[in-house]
């Protein structure tokens, strides 16, 4: 999967769930999942006031989230 294909779906599940992702002012086309507080799909870089992940590209925030998921199952 390209980071574009993957940045798209990270933005959709965003949207769905209430989030936002932030983007590094360090490391390029690398971004954290917060809080969206009104931002819902969106990259935004206003200061989050939750931070749910660290930095990682969009295909590793994919792989972040699949085992946020299995961990919050159990």
């Amino acid at each position: 999967m390209t980071q574009k294909e993957a940045l798209s779906r990270l933005l959709a599940y965003c949207k769905a769930n209430g989030y936002a992702l932030r983007p590094s002012s360090i490391q390029r086309q690398t971004y954290a999942i917060i809080l969206a507080e009104g931002d819902e799909g969106k990259i935004t870089t206003r200061y989050p006031a939750s931070q749910i992940s660290a930095f990682y590209t969009a295909n590793e925030l994919l792989i972040w989230l699949d085992g946020y998921h299995k961990g919050a199952q159990r």
